[in-house]
């Protein structure tokens, strides 16, 4: 049994969340892994002249997994089949959507990789549809280290717009169980952050491809305003 003392009702709501939380991870929650086990455990692909990481994943670390998450392995041919079903006039329209709202566009982001980044995101979108999924995760490091061609863009844009507008976590698999714990406890889209500290001006950069869209939450309403149409 467990007890909060606290006057106010936000700390005693908190505690509740903090609960209900536990209570649906337990329930252990289905995960999209567009990858496969024999593939996460691949360490020589970890160990790459452009990449050395540690996201090497031996036979203990899905036992470990399976108490919280429920993960279903899809290789990615399977995600590559459904982008060849996705045309750029369907995708067209959002990749717009996203270049007119952008804050700041890159000169190095072309037109094209933009709609082809909508365009993984709606297959992705099939596959979580298909597999009744409520997470996703990605193995993207070791896929491009063993066929750098193997996807037209990378899934970033996809995870961002998972995360904020489907309210589907994304992220790798060993972030998954606390971005899906914030997420539940928040009412907001959680994700992961790489800062960068600069010291000449005392200012911190927050960054990852993970970053979702909706950080006020997923109404996009901030607490005391009023609900944006």
């Amino acid at each position: 049994m467990t007890g909060v003392s606290a006057s106010n009702h936000e700390d005693r709501l908190m505690g509740v969340r903090v609960l209900v939380t536990y209570l649906k991870l337990k329930k252990r929650v289905r995960v999209l892994v567009i990858s496969t086990p024999e593939e996460l455990a691949l360490e020589s692909l970890h160990r790459s002249e452009i990449y050395v990481g540690d996201r090497v994943y031996p036979g203990e670390y899905f036992e470990k997994v399976r108490e919280f998450l429920d993960p279903v392995f899809v290789e990615y041919a399977e995600l590559l089949h459904e982008l060849t079903l996705i045309s750029d006039e369907q995708a067209e329209p959002l990749a717009e959507a996203i270049l007119r709202k952008s804050y700041w566009v890159s000169d190095g982001i072309k037109r094209e990789d933009v709609v082809k980044s909508v365009e993984l995101y709606y297959a992705v979108k099939k596959l979580v549809e298909r597999y009744s999924a409520g997470a996703v995760a990605f193995n993207c490091f070791t896929i491009m280290l063993r066929d750098i061609n193997a996807l037209p863009v990378t899934p970033c844009l996809a995870i961002t717009l998972l995360n904020g507008d489907e309210g589907v976590p994304a992220a790798d698999l060993n972030s998954l169980i606390l971005q899906l714990a914030f997420t539940h406890i928040a009412k907001r889209p959680g994700w992961i952050s790489d800062p960068v500290f600069d010291f000449s001006d005392s200012s911190v950069i927050y960054a990852h491809c993970t970053a979702p869209t909706k950080k006020n939450g997923f109404s996009g309403v901030r607490k005391g305003d009023k609900r944006r149409e």
